[in-house]
């Protein structure tokens, strides 16, 4: 029952993380720069069991009873979604950071990227969604201590994830030492900012 409990939960945990959205391009933006791709992976880690671990024990109903409190955090998230879409294609045509072949220097800082994680973790409304109402329902059905343990399951899916998106893309930096590489990857970020606060909009 626990080893079920386990898989069930990181097997629902990775089906809702994996994904293409604002968080994971960031990810792999910061992972093609090198920058602080532990702390990225950890931050984005931590940002998901706090809300795993809020579904898990049914804040989730929360949501569902006041939808109010989602349009709040709607409108919050699309302004910053379309905020960082038009920074990410600002950097598309900055020839001045697209034409380095250093890149730490397209680095941020570490005060810089925290708040960009925290504002990818807490600002989208479709993060409430996956972990406290999509991923709590299913944890309602699990008894006892199954619960805590699809908990768990949730939680590792989210490391594995992560690590392996911020370090996968680092293996991958050798191929944006060219200024299009650079204007490929801010153009699909901005898109990927833009889509998801459109949808947001749209629902």
């Amino acid at each position: 029952m626990p080893f079920s409990a386990l898989l069930k939960g990181f097997m629902v945990g990775f089906g809702l993380i994996v994904a293409i959205g604002p968080q994971n391009a960031f990810v792999i933006s910061q992972g093609v720069r090198r920058s602080h791709l532990f702390l990225t992976a950890i931050v984005c880690v931590l940002i998901d069991a706090v809300l795993f671990s809020l579904g898990v024990v049914g804040v989730g109903d929360l949501f569902v009873s006041h939808p109010q409190a989602l349009s709040v955090f709607r409108w919050v998230g699309v302004v910053f979604l379309v905020g960082y879409g038009c920074y990410a294609l600002r950097l598309a045509f900055k020839p001045q950071i697209l034409a380095s072949d250093d890149i730490d220097l397209s680095k941020r800082t570490v005060k810089q990227t925290l708040l960009l994680l925290l504002g990818f973790g807490f600002l989208n409304p479709h993060a409430y969604l996956d972990t406290l109402v999509l991923a709590g329902s299913v944890a309602v059905e699990q008894l006892g201590m199954a619960r805590y343990v699809f908990g768990l399951g949730l939680i590792l899916a989210s490391a594995v994830w992560f690590f392996a998106l911020a370090y996968g893309a680092s293996s991958l930096s050798h191929l944006f030492k060219k200024p299009m590489a650079w204007r490929v990857l801010n153009t699909l970020t901005c898109l990927a900012m833009w889509l998801v606060a459109a949808s947001l909009l749209a629902n």
